[in-house]
């Protein structure tokens, strides 16, 4: 398994203790399920070349560089098993709030300490509806109308089970 970060010539520009963040983070979840680690950009052509010679070692079994680095200061190549729970350290996040941490993982510690320095935003967008069957963005007038029918048939069948409990079976021998 292969954890590819794209947009390295992006991620360069950013931050050094966020970038420090999102490298640990993501090494610890890449040596958590076994997978390698890779940063790639395609506009640095010896990242391109990189990532098409650790594939190409991936599909074809062919020979892989030896060289790792684990600076984030510089694009991360962590080939699967050279990679260390000590060496990647803990969670970025102050004593204190480690140990008020509710979390009962290791993984859940690394999800606080990463959304404590990248807060989640909600958006109108992202919000997940209860019954999208009902969103108007998406109305279909006969579809719609099927849909109403349907349900309503439903309605009358889960009803059926609850009458013929009360003893209205005929039975004969």
């Amino acid at each position: 398994m292969l954890i590819i970060g794209g947009r390295y010539d992006k991620f360069q520009e950013f931050d050094p203790e966020k970038k420090k963040v999102i490298c640990k983070t993501l090494r610890f979840i890449a040596h958590r399920i076994g997978a390698s680690l890779q940063f790639t950009s395609t506009e640095i052509d010896s990242l391109v070349s990189r990532t098409r010679s650790f594939l190409s070692y991936m599909a074809f079994n062919s020979g892989v560089g030896k060289a790792s680095n684990f600076d984030h200061h510089k694009p991360l190549l962590v080939n699967a098993g050279q990679d260390t729970f000590a060496s990647i350290g803990t969670p970025p996040m102050t004593s204190e709030r480690l140990q008020r941490s509710v979390a009962r993982s290791s993984i859940d510690l690394w999800k606080d300490a990463f959304l404590e320095t990248f807060p989640q935003e909600k958006s109108s967008k992202d919000e997940c509806k209860q019954a999208p069957v009902k969103d108007q963005q998406y109305a279909e007038p006969l579809i719609d109308a099927l849909r109403l029918q349907k349900d309503q048939e439903l309605a009358i069948h889960k009803k059926k089970p609850e009458e013929g409990q009360k003893g209205n079976y005929n039975y004969t021998k």
